[in-house]
């Protein structure tokens, strides 16, 4: 947070810098955290697509939910969502390329493009299931007239990271989940990938 505040210039140099981080952490406890809040099981993961499918039968025009399911495919961060763009997934090559991610000022509140967390161009293979999931809503944005460069666009256009988010917090809660956010369902995802011996995305 501070570093980020040092390059949004709202403080001038980050106090942490003067820290000697090896004697500071040999006086912190470890923080043990309730995995039942950090990732969704075989049951929560079907209570949560039930409600993303119930979405697409009724509302099939709310672009932001099915947002909500590709980091279940994926392993996506919000930012990289919001970012995603109709080029960048290359289904002929067979991948998906991660080269960027939509962050917001804390100051201002705007949202602006960058890096993604890691600096890195990441590739995520397309299965047949993602190809699926991106046929069917490259139509429907057809259909109601959103189709545009950004994969999740709606009447009003790009959709940002902070509607996405607060989206897949909103279906958590129609699911009756614990667990929220777009953040444990890429928990989830990555989760996965290590019980089946693959490293994390």
């Amino acid at each position: 947070i501070l570093e980020k505040a040092k390059k949004d210039r709202v403080i001038k140099e980050n106090p942490c810098d003067y820290i000697d981080i090896e004697i500071y952490t040999q006086r912190c406890e470890k923080q043990k955290f309730d995995q039942t809040k950090r990732v969704l099981d075989e049951d929560g993961c079907k209570k949560l697509m039930d409600i993303l499918e119930k979405d697409r039968r009724t509302q099939p025009d709310y672009i932001s939910s099915y947002a909500v399911e590709l980091p279940l495919l994926t392993g996506m961060r919000a930012g990289e969502l919001a970012f995603l763009q109709w080029d960048h997934i290359k289904t002929k090559d067979g991948y998906i390329d991660v080269c960027g991610s939509q962050k917001r000022n804390q100051k201002t509140g705007e949202y602006y493009d960058s890096e993604t967390k890691t600096h890195k161009t990441r590739r995520i293979p397309l299965t047949s299931k993602m190809k699926e999931f991106f046929r069917n809503l490259k139509l429907i944005e057809m259909q109601y007239g959103y189709l545009d460069k950004y994969v999740f666009s709606d009447q009003r256009g790009r959709i940002n990271r902070g509607t996405l988010c607060s989206c897949a917090r909103n279906k958590c809660l129609q699911a009756g989940l614990t667990a929220k956010g777009l953040q444990v369902a890429r928990r989830t995802f990555n989760s996965q990938l290590r019980t089946k011996g693959v490293s994390t995305v």
